[in-house]
């Protein structure tokens, strides 16, 4: 925990050992390279006290010391996996090079995702605003 990059291309077995899990977000697979990206994604616009930074950054370093592991018992040939958390408002509570912000989306993914995300959520805005005034 005092020095979480060490992690980095470690790798334990992953095990399902029944009721702890992890929230895991998003995976994104890469065919051409068998990478496996996880992801959490953070949507607050603030930081998080000590107490949530420690639990986050737990949870971030069990999902890359088994994320290779984890790829490949769900069928998928891996030879690098990453685990990240997106704080996507941008206020990052875990620090490089396992935080991404909103900002470093369409770098990290090589595609314009921010974008896409973004038209997303101004339709789920329209809609939940013409939700509530009866519409």
């Amino acid at each position: 925990m005092s020095e979480p990059s060490k992690a980095i291309s470690s790798q334990v077995p992953f095990e399902d050992l029944g009721p702890r899990s992890l929230q895991i977000g998003l995976a994104a697979y890469e065919v051409d390279t068998k990478t496996l990206n996880l992801y959490e994604v953070k949507r607050g616009s603030g930081l998080h006290d000590a107490g949530k930074r420690r639990q986050i950054l737990r949870d971030l370093l069990c999902m890359e010391l088994q994320a290779k592991s984890y790829g490949k018992s769900k069928g998928f040939e891996v030879d690098q996996s990453r685990a990240h958390i997106i704080f996507y408002y941008g206020k990052c509570s875990i620090k490089q090079p396992f935080a991404l912000t909103s900002d470093g989306l369409n770098t990290h993914f090589g595609f314009p995702i921010k974008e896409e995300v973004e038209a997303a959520n101004a339709l789920f805005k329209k809609r939940l605003f013409e939700i509530l005034s009866g519409q």
